[in-house]
């Protein structure tokens, strides 16, 4: 149908003579044993039906079935309302007149509202239906006696592969997952290849597994609470040790504090101490040249008993210059009266000189005598003044290395205070680790005890093998390793 509406939309063919040639090929369209096609509008009008001549072209609305089923009303219905389905009728084979049951399908072509019906005969189907049933029921009984037939094989492979009863077998497994390890079984009649054998074989080696572990679990429980008991000693002495350390690294910190002060305070003073030597150097230099001004107060007072010594030569040669001028103003009589008054003047003027002379003389020996004497105690005090500069420069070079001392010292307690901070923290992990270890250890004595509760479950013979020597051993080092961290 598509086709021949492709044709007619190209204009190969007219609309009538494309519906013409698609409704002859439909005409001749069989499948199955007696299907065909019939196809009709909506009006309903039958268009085409391959055996029935005489409905083409007629409008059908009201046309029933042998039932009184009005067939194509109904498949315009189904048609209009989802664009295919199915209806159900009775209509006659091809060749003949008995009405069979029918189910037709109804499809439709939108382009030109054609409607397509084409049918199955129900009786088709359940011949088609019982026939497969058929075909399956003997192949479900072939399979059935085969799979007998494995069964049977299979029940004595089985049987030789438990070596016994299958109740045997589970009553043993019971058993042995009730943990009665204590009963063997026969096993003279079985394979070595067969279950039971093999249970037996793991009954056996369970048993010396179990013996084993309760052997060791009861080891691992003393040995774990040894552990806790240690472990909760060395929790309550890490404990105190961490107190102490940390009341040690608080005392540590007051000593690097009061070390930073005595640093601080050794640096002031030998800045201090370093401006008095300064002060000193000077104070030395000042003396010094005090007493050169005093050395030369010294040699002046000299030179000036000196100059009072000729003043006083002057001032006796003048007397005795006065003298013979006073004789001989006196052997000239009236005429040498006025030189006699003028000699007598310079003999007065002399004396008086010689006096002044004599008490200059007198002072300059005190002041040279001062002199000497302050000279003396200036050059002492200088002596001091350069002891005392020199042990200023001791003092100094002291305080310094003093100071020098303090800031190593400073340095040092701060780094053994960063060290003990560090020690605190590591002392607190250590702790902490203990504590889990405390912790672990409480657990582990836990799992012990339930691990011996579960193994006291099972029941073991008395020739059941001791304790693993290699799982003893292992447990003794582990109770020498936590006792040598203990």
């Amino acid at each position: 149908m598509s086709q021949y509406a492709e044709l007619e939309r190209r204009g190969a063919l007219t609309h009538d003579a494309a519906q013409r040639e698609a409704l002859e090929r439909i005409r001749g369209m069989r499948f199955g044993r007696d299907g065909y096609y019939t196809v009709m509008t909506d009006e309903p009008r039958m268009l085409m039906h391959p055996f029935r001549q005489e409905l083409v072209g007629k409008v059908l609305g009201d046309f029933r079935d042998a039932n009184g089923t009005p067939l194509y009303r109904d498949a315009v219905a189904v048609a209009r309302a989802n664009g295919s389905g199915f209806i159900r009728y009775v209509w006659p084979r091809p060749g003949e007149q008995r009405p069979a049951p029918k189910l037709t399908r109804v499809a439709t072509f939108r382009p030109w509202g054609w409607i397509f019906l084409n049918g199955v005969y129900t009786d088709d189907i359940d011949q088609a239906f019982y026939g497969s049933l058929l075909r399956s029921g003997g192949m479900l009984l072939i399979a059935a006696l085969l799979l007998s037939a494995v069964i049977g094989m299979l029940n004595r492979a089985l049987r030789g592969s438990l070596g016994g009863d299958p109740e045997l077998a589970s009553d043993v497994a019971r058993r042995i997952a009730a943990g009665d390890l204590s009963v063997p079984m026969d096993t003279r009649n079985a394979s070595r290849r067969s279950v039971l054998y093999a249970i037996e074989d793991m009954r056996k080696q369970l048993a010396q597994v179990m013996a084993a572990i309760k052997g060791s679990t009861e080891t691992i429980r003393s040995a774990t609470q040894e552990i806790a008991v240690g472990n909760g000693d060395l929790s309550q002495r890490t404990e105190e040790q961490a107190a102490s350390l940390e009341e040690t690294a608080y005392s540590m910190e007051q000593i690097t504090s009061m070390v930073m002060n005595n640093a601080e305070n050794a640096t002031r003073a030998n800045e201090l101490a370093s401006s008095a030597s300064v002060i000193a150097v000077r104070g030395g230099e000042v003396v010094g040249k005090v007493v050169e001004t005093m050395h030369d107060i010294s040699n002046s007072s000299a030179k000036i008993a000196e100059i009072v010594g000729v003043i006083e030569g002057i001032a006796f040669q003048t007397n005795i210059l006065a003298l013979n001028a006073a004789v001989e103003a006196a052997r000239a009589g009236d005429q040498g009266k006025a030189f006699a008054v003028v000699a007598s003047e310079v003999r007065s003027l002399a004396l008086r000189a010689t006096a002044a002379a004599r008490d200059v003389k007198v002072l300059v020996q005190e002041s040279v005598g001062r002199v000497d004497g302050g000279s003396a105690l200036v050059s002492d005090a200088g002596t001091a003044i350069r002891e005392i500069v020199g042990a200023v420069k001791r003092v100094d070079a002291i305080i310094h290395e003093i100071a020098a001392a303090s800031d190593e010292q400073s340095t040092g307690i701060q780094e053994v205070g960063n060290a003990i901070s560090q020690m605190d923290v590591v002392t607190q992990q250590n702790a902490a680790l203990v504590e889990q270890t405390t912790a672990a250890a409480r657990s582990l004595n836990e799992q012990a005890n339930g691990l011996a509760d579960v193994v006291a479950t099972f029941r073991l013979p008395d020739t059941a093998r001791g304790p693993d020597t290699g799982t003893l051993s292992s447990v003794a080092s582990l109770q020498t390793a936590d006792a040598a961290l203990i």
